[in-house]
């Protein structure tokens, strides 16, 4: 996969995993792993909504900066054999029995034996790493990162030297105190970490970062979020000349509205990324009665949820129920089911 959006348009490996012989063993292990090891994701953040809410509430002084910084190539210089220890130490301190633990560790070293891929006819195995497309890839990247944060950032967020941190996947966000310590210190105990580990440090311009989809600008005492679009983003979707139901055409559409709405943004920027939504429809011949409907319907929706608390023990709730799909319908039993 070629990034088009980074310096030099530096290629990630992305091997598709399902055929290999252990696709089901990795399979197996991430869910067996995910449950023991129970993963604290103290420092992650699940999206960038969240992590917008939370930069919102956060009182900041002058000595405060920002800075963004992102890891060369994460999933390509994790050393496997160095996770298998870090693996085998929490299970330990978990307290699970030695049986249980010698055969988790058995199966991720054979995980590991396992990593090669197929191109050109040639069969490759890397020296180091995990490639995108294994099911292990994730857990072993995120079980990597928080024995770094355990190591490195805890000791920092606890005598102040950095406010706020966060992370997702492999880009993190942090707030710290320019009194306290240097981003330049901040960058080399990070880097010191382990050598295969690149962290490229990108300091506050004008006041403001970009993280994931949102840009955050500094304000006196308080940190304003807006939405943030690359470069080379093109705003191109499913054209409405296609040969595609309108429900497929509108479905990139509902999505940006609904991050407009689930965004802390100003009452100025929502109005302008509804236009900037309305432009991208237009652009690709689409109709902006629909982004209204769109609109309309979440405001609506948000303020019946305001004025109407959910009651979880209410029967008003609508229940759903999968059925299987039939062609052509079965006409008996949609009459039966439009009177529920």
């Amino acid at each position: 996969m070629i990034k088009t959006h980074k310096d030099g348009f530096s290629i990630r490996p992305v091997v598709n995993n399902i055929q290999s012989p252990r696709y089901k063993l990795a399979k197996f292990l991430t869910k067996k792993l995910q449950h023991v090891l129970e993963l604290t994701n103290e420092y992650t953040a699940p999206n960038s909504s969240h992590a917008a809410k939370v930069l919102t509430k956060l009182v900041i002084n002058q000595t405060h900066r920002m800075a963004t910084f992102d890891i060369k190539d994460l999933y390509g210089n994790i050393l496997i054999t160095e996770i298998i220890q870090i693996t085998a130490n929490k299970l330990e301190m978990k307290r699970i029995d030695p049986e249980t633990r010698r055969e988790l560790i058995l199966l991720l070293d054979l995980v590991r034996n396992q990593n090669y891929f197929q191109f050109r006819d040639n069969f490759y195995k890397p020296e180091k790493g995990v490639a995108m497309g294994s099911p292990i890839s994730g857990l072993v990247a995120e079980i990597s990162l928080q024995h770094f944060e355990g190591l490195i950032i805890k000791h920092l967020l606890e005598d102040g030297r950095i406010k706020y941190y966060t992370r997702y996947v492999d880009d993190i966000m942090m707030i710290y105190d320019s009194s306290k310590i240097l981003q330049e210190d901040i960058l080399s105990k990070m880097n010191m970490f382990h050598h295969n580990l690149i962290f490229k440090l990108t300091p506050e311009q004008d006041n403001a970062v970009s993280f994931l989809d949102l840009i955050i600008t500094k304000k006196c005492s308080k940190l304003n979020v807006n939405i943030y679009r690359k470069p080379t983003t093109t705003g191109m979707t499913l054209h409405a000349t296609s040969n595609h139901p309108p429900e497929h055409e509108m479905v990139a559409y509902r999505a940006l509205v609904h991050r407009m709405h689930n965004l802390p943004l100003s009452e100025t920027h929502r109005k302008a990324e509804l236009e900037t939504i309305k432009y991208t429809a237009k652009r690709n011949v689409s109709s902006t009665r629909w982004i209204n409907r769109i609109n309309n319907k979440i405001i609506n929706r948000n303020k019946e949820k305001q004025e109407k608390p959910r009651d979880v023990c209410s029967t008003d709730n609508p229940k759903w129920v999968a059925f299987i799909f039939h062609n052509p319908p079965n006409p008996e039993c949609n009459k039966h089911l439009q009177k529920l």
